[in-house]
């Protein structure tokens, strides 16, 4: 695959790699946060492009993704982006404190954020496996920063419905994963929904296992669920 549109780059000690697509003067563009999943974890600063973004950077030039900034940080080996184990499932704010990665991770999105070219009222974040994981967790924690959120095949904070209910969220889980429980979305959308949420979306993919990203991220959507790409740029902060 062609990774020539993302540029290698670091923020402090985060590796990190970024696309800026051809800005004109004044114009202001939409930042995605894009974080991968335990598989691609290390130090290379290539691996996190492996999986789902690609299929939206590069070879879908319609994909309104090309007109937006992406950051994709990559999570060291050994350590998560949320310090809970993903066959755990959901878990608490209350138990599990903000990882020091992801303090780095939301740093580098608000200095983002700073440019004068970054519309501030839309700022997305999207994740897959642990990075899902790391999708509600930054939901949940900075829903001041992110406008909206899709998580892939990941498990959030339970305790932090009253904030999520409000977020416009699209998340995806296939019904037979081993590796991070299905259940798990399943009990945040029930929560949601439960709390009197209305801007969740949820699609199963019925008897798919773990990597069901890159089907997720192409998603054109159902009778239930509208196409991904256009509910996540048409979302906008107030």
């Amino acid at each position: 695959m062609n990774k020539t549109l993302f540029i290698q780059k670091r923020y402090n000690k985060l590796n990190y790699c970024e696309y800026i697509p051809k800005i004109n003067r004044g114009e202001k563009v939409p930042l995605v946060l894009f974080l991968h999943g335990g598989g691609e974890r290390g130090s290379d600063n290539k691996s996190q492009l492996k999986n789902a973004i690609l299929k939206v950077i590069n070879k879908k030039s319609t994909s309104k993704f090309m007109n937006s900034v992406v950051i994709a940080p990559q999570c060291p080996l050994n350590i998560r982006w949320v310090n809970t184990l993903s066959g755990d499932g959901n878990y608490t704010l209350a138990k599990v404190e903000e990882s020091k990665l992801m303090k780095q991770v939301v740093s580098l999105v608000k200095s983002y954020m700073n440019l004068d070219f970054i519309d501030k009222n839309r700022v997305y974040v999207i994740g897959l496996s642990i990075g899902g994981f790391g999708t509600w967790d930054l939901l949940a924690r900075h829903s001041d920063i992110f406008t909206a959120g899709v998580p892939i095949c990941g498990g959030g904070p339970t305790d932090a419905i009253n904030i999520l209910k409000n977020i416009p969220i699209y998340t995806f889980h296939g019904t037979n994963d081993f590796v991070v429980p299905y259940s798990g979305t399943k009990e945040m959308v029930d929560l949601i929904i439960g709390a009197g949420g209305t801007k969740i979306n949820f699609v199963s993919f019925k008897s798919a296992g773990h990597n069901v990203w890159d089907d997720a991220i192409i998603y054109d959507g159902d009778r239930a669920n509208p196409n991904l790409e256009d509910w996540l740029f048409n979302n906008r902060n107030r």
